[in-house]
């Protein structure tokens, strides 16, 4: 297997794979991963609460996979079965018949939220999702979100020069043209950067 198209073939693989993607285990969050990883993204929301949060997420998560041309398995992590169904559901009604949901799961173990099935990520399958990621030398995922948070906090203030021309940086950035393909670039090479720099503490 390759990362570039990485095909995942059963849902203790997909489970076992998106704290890899993400570079942290998910908690109260909704995964979208497509069935076949390289064209196109792997997503994480917070878990919507209420219609008006869930009908946003399932109209951003349409916009983001159209045109994609490939299935996408959703994956609820909470210890809501109840939650995580409702919000499966109507994300998926917002996403198909354009882009088709080829698979409902609650993440605890993994149970299917579309079936009868449920399961447990192997040891065999954490094995193979960690050498997978460990060929580009991915840093190794986050125990929690907040651990994710802390390791990219400043250490110190901001200087406000900075701010202002990170700001500078950004809008050009947005702004298209030869100089906007620079600074994406810029942005793009300081964020690998960082990423290949990253190893969590005693790992």
């Amino acid at each position: 297997m390759s990362q570039e198209n990485l095909v995942l073939h059963n849902m203790s693989e997909v489970v076992a794979a998106v704290p890899h993607f993400l570079g942290v285990h998910s908690q109260d969050s909704l995964v979208v991963v497509p069935e076949v990883t390289g064209g196109a993204p792997v997503a994480r929301v917070n878990l919507p609460r209420g219609v008006t949060q869930t009908v946003a997420v399932g109209e951003g998560l349409a916009r983001a996979y159209a045109g994609a041309g490939v299935g996408v398995v959703l994956l609820a992590y909470t210890d809501q079965p109840e939650l995580a169904g409702a919000v499966c559901d109507a994300v998926r009604e917002r996403l198909e018949p354009a882009i088709p949901v080829i698979g409902a799961v609650a993440v605890d173990g993994w149970v299917r939220l579309d079936g009868p099935h449920s399961g447990q990520v192997t040891q065999s399958d954490r094995d193979l999702m960690t050498a997978e990621f460990l060929l580009p030398e991915r840093p190794t995922p986050f125990a929690t979100p907040g651990q994710l948070r802390q390791a990219y906090a400043p250490g110190r203030p901001v200087p406000d020069q900075l701010m202002v021309l990170t700001a500078e940086r950004a809008a050009a950035a947005a702004g298209g043209g030869h100089v906007g393909e620079v600074e994406r670039e810029w942005i793009t090479a300081t964020l690998h950067r960082a990423a290949a720099g990253h190893r969590p503490a005693g790992c």
